[in-house]
């Protein structure tokens, strides 16, 4: 079976003047598909820039990156921006929801971007806002919901162009302790129920501990690890 998501070799550097900031040095990484992987490592360690690359939003110095069995940077930017907003989905430590829709219409956003029909769009939020448990707020606007709930809006508008990887970047870090668990007991029913894969970046043991395995990001590379 073809992994979700492969990496060879990425570098990932920045110069300023005659420094040079290695912050990936020839990383490997593979996801199978369904697989739910925590990355952690200390802060600085390079997590989020990691996510950013295997999401194409950033481009490597050096490396490779198959998603999907898609090799991500040989395709053209507007084309790579297609392939992203249609097989990768995110989850940001903050929301990121569009205050002025309501969360049925941010949750449909990634489809009309995409150009998908109106009435399909909305049929298909529908679904995913139903999915996490929240399709009863779909008219409620950001500011009406709850840190939690917003949050679960956000994992929704993720979901909803059912992409092959789901990009996580502490999902959870800006909740309570209880509505935390509440969000990670939604992830894994999700991981579950659909198959969905998660590439999940915390901080957060306890999440971590709930994926089927775990990789340390140190010095530039990704270590097998059994305790966070």
């Amino acid at each position: 079976m073809n992994n979700v998501v492969e990496a060879r070799g990425l570098h990932k550097y920045y110069r300023s003047g005659d420094q040079t900031l290695n912050i990936l040095v020839g990383l490997d990484l593979d996801v199978a598909p369904g697989e739910a992987v925590a990355v952690v490592g200390e802060s600085g360690a390079g997590k989020t820039t990691l996510l950013n690359l295997l999401g194409g939003l950033d481009k490597p110095t050096d490396g490779r990156i198959l998603v999907d069995g898609t090799d991500i940077f040989g395709l053209k930017d507007a084309r790579r921006a297609r392939f992203r907003n249609r097989r990768v989905g995110y989850v940001f430590q903050f929301h990121h929801l569009l205050p002025e829709f309501t969360a049925l219409e941010n949750v449909m956003m990634p489809l009309l971007i995409a150009r998908v029909d109106a009435a399909e769009a909305e049929q298909r939020a529908q679904k995913y806002l139903e999915a996490v448990g929240i399709r009863e707020r779909e008219t409620h606007r950001p500011a009406k919901l709850s840190g939690g709930e917003r949050q679960r809006v956000a994992v929704a508008r993720a979901l909803t162009a059912e992409p092959a990887v789901v990009l996580a970047d502490e999902p959870s870090g800006n909740l309570d302790e209880r509505t935390a668990e509440s969000l990670h007991d939604l992830l894994f029913d999700l991981n579950a129920r659909l198959g969905q894969t998660f590439v999940i970046v915390t901080h957060n043991r306890a999440l971590a501990r709930r994926c089927a395995r775990t990789l340390l990001l140190e010095g530039g590379v990704l270590h097998d690890t059994e305790t966070p």
